[in-house]
């Protein structure tokens, strides 16, 4: 003798309250999963800060190219030493700014713009920069080398990122960050998570001169970078190995 059970059987145009029931709460859990998941990947974001322009600032410091413009300020007043980011008014660099006062003190005055530990300041077109007549350069430190490393973030130009542009990292901001860059703007390494205590790194090529055109392909999307970390004050510099550099 068989046994009969009664059991609801799943046909499609003909569906149950039960198997209609089961449907939503499926559809239900899933939705709720999605959400969850999202709120977790946002979460997991680092934030790196939001950027913006702030006050007009003066300082006297050295100006080298490593391999962008960077103002050197030595350690003064129980002050540790600092490395400013050096940019120029809209998408051009301050290239013949430091051909003039290279290894020189000098005086600068520009906007500064900040975003979490980036720090960049937006020399005035004219009479923003001239040496300090009278004084000699300070002694400065060498930088040093804190090894190999392995990274992961977006390549942006230090300008727009730090503020001067919304948005200024993803996709839709590749052909602008670009331009900058061209122009003479820092580009950056904004990391995914903090290295050394930074959020950003300024890039350099292997032998410390200036990133080859190849970076551009990788502009404003997830990459991954092997090279030298360098300190230099409160700056970090990474001297990558671009013929390495994969796309996430």
């Amino acid at each position: 003798m068989s046994e009969t059970t009664n059991r609801d059987f799943f046909i499609g145009h003909s569906a149950t309250a039960a198997s209609a029931g089961f449907a939503l709460r499926i559809a239900a859990a899933m939705l709720v999963g999605a959400f969850l998941l999202a709120l977790g990947l946002g979460y997991s974001v680092q934030e790196r800060g939001g950027g913006g322009y702030g006050q007009d600032m003066t300082a006297r410091g050295v100006l080298e190219n490593m391999p962008y413009p960077i103002l050197r300020i030595p350690a003064a007043d129980g002050k540790p030493a600092r490395a400013i980011l050096v940019a120029g008014d809209g998408k051009i660099g301050i290239g013949e700014a430091v051909t003039n006062f290279k290894g020189q003190l000098i005086e600068a005055t520009g906007n500064m713009l900040k975003r979490g530990d980036l720090d960049m300041m937006i020399l005035d077109p004219a009479g923003s920069a001239k040496p300090v007549e009278g004084a000699s350069a300070p002694s400065l430190s060498a930088p040093v080398s804190l090894g190999r490393y392995r990274l992961a973030g977006e390549i942006c130009d230090g300008k727009c990122y730090a503020g001067a542009m919304r948005p200024g990292t993803g996709i839709a901001h590749k052909a602008c960050a670009n331009l900058c860059i061209l122009g003479g703007q820092p580009a950056v390494l904004a990391t995914y998570k903090p290295v050394e205590g930074a959020n950003f790194i300024l890039l350099a090529n292997a032998d410390g001169s200036l990133p080859p055109n190849t970076m551009y392909d990788h502009v404003a999307v997830p990459v991954e970078l092997e090279g030298e970390l360098i300190r230099l004050d409160d700056l970090l510099i990474f001297r990558a190995d671009w013929s390495k550099i994969k796309t996430q």
